[in-house]
């Protein structure tokens, strides 16, 4: 008798996840031109808006699926102790600025030898993460998306998509394959490239704690840093060596925060 390795149908109902994550964007987003055109309205925030309301039903719907069925699991041991929750807040912290500035880096090396490549990220990116997009669109971007991208992703197809492998190595492949989705939640190939290992960071912190708390930490200092790092203007010259460094620390952090989760 062979053993099915993989359950292609939970696989599926895993892939509607993101799916659906997208819909509600959509749906909302629609919607909001819609209502703008029927009143006549002036359609400047209305992408602001929808982006604002679509994560806030993200995080309701994800968030109730997440929170039912975690409550269900009961984690033994003690809780970490401040001391210890406070040195893992600092080496998420410390993670989340070396991965926006190790990201920042490789995308103006990318910018340098090769604009074109990037001529549609910057548009997009100029949407999203300028500071003079409005508070909405800040507060949305770095506190709302981050929550319901957790619970969507490292929450509920993170779990669903464990079920579906039934190998020795079922966690690692569902973090590479929740990874994988949620790179292609982002739409776009720039935007997948650094969001595959940072999907992989984050299924590792969840995994590790058993919680979502320390990937939605890290992920709304990533999503905030952007702000700041992505405006730094640095010298070619020296890029391969932030490169560098910021990989030898993402390393250590990684080993640390394991070690003391």
């Amino acid at each position: 008798m062979i053993n099915t390795r993989v359950d292609l149908r939970k696989l599926v109902i895993t892939c509607l996840v993101p799916v659906t994550a997208l819909l509600i964007h959509n749906i909302v987003y629609l919607a909001g031109t819609r209502i703008c055109d029927l009143t006549g309205s002036q359609t400047d925030s209305v992408g602001s808006i929808t982006s604002c309301i679509s994560y806030i039903l993200c995080i309701c719907i994800f968030g109730y699926f997440y929170l039912s069925d975690h409550s269900k699991t009961k984690h033994a041991g003690k809780k970490n102790p401040f001391l210890r929750a406070f040195v893992i807040f600092i080496l998420l912290l410390i993670l989340g600025i070396s991965l926006q500035l190790l990201t920042t880096c490789i995308l103006r090396l990318i910018d340098t030898y090769r604009p074109e490549l990037l001529t549609s990220y910057h548009e997009r990116v100029q949407r999203s993460f300028s500071i003079n997009n409005g508070i909405i669109r800040i507060c949305t971007v770095t506190l709302l998306a981050p929550i319901a991208e957790e619970f969507a992703f490292r929450g509920v197809t993170l779990k669903l998509s464990v079920s579906a492998f039934h190998t020795k190595h079922a966690t690692l492949c569902a973090i590479l394959f929740t990874a994988f989705c949620f790179g292609c939640y982002h739409g776009n190939v720039v935007q997948f490239c650094y969001s595959v290992p940072a999907g992989i960071i984050l299924g590792c912190l969840a995994v590790w704690s058993g919680s979502l708390i320390p990937g939605m930490i890290l992920h709304i200092i990533l999503n905030a840093s952007s702000y700041v790092i992505g405006s730094i203007a640095i010298s070619p010259s020296i890029l391969w060596g932030i490169i560098g460094i910021t990989c030898i620390l993402i390393m250590i952090c990684m080993k640390l925060i394991r070690r003391s989760i």
